[in-house]
C-alpha cells in the first residue's frame, strides 16, 4: 500500500513528465504545496533514483523525506 508521500511524489514525477518544469503547474496540482517545496523533492527524487541505479548506499537515514512527509496534505 503506498502512503501519501508516495502518491504525491509520484503525482509530482508523472506531471513533471508531461508537462515538464513548469513548477508552478505542478504545485497548483497539489494541495497546500509551495512551488519551491515541489522542485526540492523533484531534485531530491532524481538524485537517489540516479544513486540507485548506481548501486551506491543512501547518505541520509530518510531526514528529507520525513521532513518532507510531514508538511503533506494530500
Amino acid at each position: 500500500m503506498e502512503t501519501a508521500a508516495e502518491k504525491e511524489d509520484k503525482i509530482i514525477v508523472d506531471i513533471q513528465a508531461i508537462h515538464g518544469n513548469d513548477w508552478s503547474l505542478i504545485s497548483s496540482m497539489l494541495k497546500g504545496r509551495p512551488t519551491r517545496d515541489v522542485k526540492d523533492r523533484f531534485d531530491i527524487l532524481m538524485s537517489t533514483q540516479r544513486w540507485k541505479k548506481r548501486g551506491w548506499p543512501s547518505l541520509s537515514s530518510g531526514k528529507m523525506s520525513k521532513d518532507f512527509r510531514h508538511k503533506i496534505k494530500v
